[in-house]
């Protein structure tokens, strides 16, 4: 029998200082067992070396959680390479369907690298991918899950699809992806349960 493992994530790291804090007292407390950080912060330098200290002594899953829209009600992100993500202010939209129509295959895959790089560049060791209010999942028309899946089957990431929602692309198409993300490789790391 395969057991069956829940993964309780604290998504945002790097959110605010505040948020960071609550996060890193989750991780510490065993209640939840893992985070994802959000690259694109003006915080996260601030916020990230508690965290990786934090990583080096207790096995938890780190993730990036990847951002190509920004959020309202907050300073709005800059992306970190690919300009052509940006609205005319220099910022990432906060509408997710604006983000997702300027998508391209060639910006998200900079986009996916340039962010992965910033947070592996902290020292944290990143073991999985996940969307930052779903807009790698191409839901409304924009690229993403192909070059996504791309990355995480090269550098053997985990990624959270979700549960309930079909990209709109064909069938086949997305399984083809999601067998090339898992297709001769050894199991990604996972944090405790």
């Amino acid at each position: 029998m395969n057991a069956r493992r829940v993964v309780l994530t604290a998504d945002d790291y790097g959110y605010d200082p505040a948020s960071a804090e609550v996060v890193l007292d989750l991780l510490q407390g065993g209640y939840v067992s893992a985070t994802t950080v959000l690259a694109v912060s003006e915080y996260l330098d601030d916020v990230v070396q508690p965290l990786a200290a934090l990583q080096a002594r207790r096995d938890f899953g780190v993730g990036l959680h990847l951002a190509t829209n920004s959020d309202r009600g907050r300073e709005p992100w800059k992306p970190l390479s690919a300009r052509a993500l940006a609205g005319p202010d220099g910022t990432l939209p906060v509408d997710p369907s604006a983000a997702e129509s300027l998508a391209t295959a060639d910006a998200m895959a900079n986009e996916i690298a340039a962010q992965l790089a910033r947070i592996e560049g902290t020292g944290l060791t990143v073991d999985r991918i996940d969307s930052h209010s779903g807009t790698v999942y191409g839901l409304h028309g924009g690229a993403g899950l192909t070059e996504v899946l791309t990355v995480c089957a090269r550098s053997h990431l985990t990624f959270r699809l979700p549960r309930r929602s079909t990209p709109p692309c064909s069938v086949a198409r997305f399984l083809s992806c999601c067998q090339m993300s898992t297709a001769g490789r050894s199991r990604p790391r996972t944090p405790p349960a």
